[in-house]
């Protein structure tokens, strides 16, 4: 979003009434919040289990965008309504983001954004592209780091120290690299035939 006033009221509260209420978003980690449907401040955060930074767009029939700048996360729920009942009923259901948060807090994920390599170390190669057996990174400093993630955005190995890549045992597809130099990292394409 480009209008960083929207985006800071929209993450902010915006009364003293709900202060779990910004700019048409839901807030986490207020001291209190209010539903809806019913005139009653409950005296804790919306979703005990969630960062306490997140804002969220909460939709009927529990459809959600959960936005996670500590995490670096956006989660989306589609789908038919979870069946649950209690507090915020059908207009704002929290009551499965919890139970939801349970399990999202048990994932290991990375994020694949990355700060870019500029300069001379930004030539990192990764050949051959695509490959059958293995691919090798190539650049003007050695990879501290080397991270592997299927197209899905799911980490499957972490090299350290190496420049070649093992493909020969993965299904054929589209995969990512996310090579570290230093302390930045650049993201390379990589194809398993």
């Amino acid at each position: 979003l480009r209008d960083q006033q929207y985006v800071y009221d929209m993450s902010h509260t915006s009364q003293n009434l709900n202060k779990s209420y910004g700019y048409l978003w839901w807030l986490n980690g207020q001291e209190s919040f209010m539903l809806p449907d019913l005139q009653f401040v409950f005296p804790f955060k919306l979703i005990p289990n969630a960062p306490d930074d997140m804002y969220s767009a909460l939709g009927k029939n529990d459809q959600k965008i959960h936005v996670v700048p500590s995490k670096g996360w956006v989660v989306v729920r589609q789908g038919n309504d979870a069946g649950y009942t209690g507090p915020g009923g059908g207009s704002v259901p929290v009551a499965f983001d919890n139970d939801l948060w349970s399990y999202l807090n048990k994932l290991d994920c990375t994020a694949v954004g990355t700060e870019e390599i500029s300069g001379q170390d930004a030539n990192v190669e990764v050949f051959p592209n695509p490959t059958q057996n293995i691919w090798t990174v190539k650049s003007a400093v050695r990879p501290s780091r080397i991270e592997l993630f299927d197209a899905m955005g799911t980490r499957l190995r972490i090299l350290e120290n190496a420049a070649d890549i093992k493909a020969d045992m993965l299904p054929a597809g589209q995969y990512w690299l996310k090579v570290q130099i230093g302390d930045k990292s650049v993201l390379k394409s990589a194809v398993k035939n």
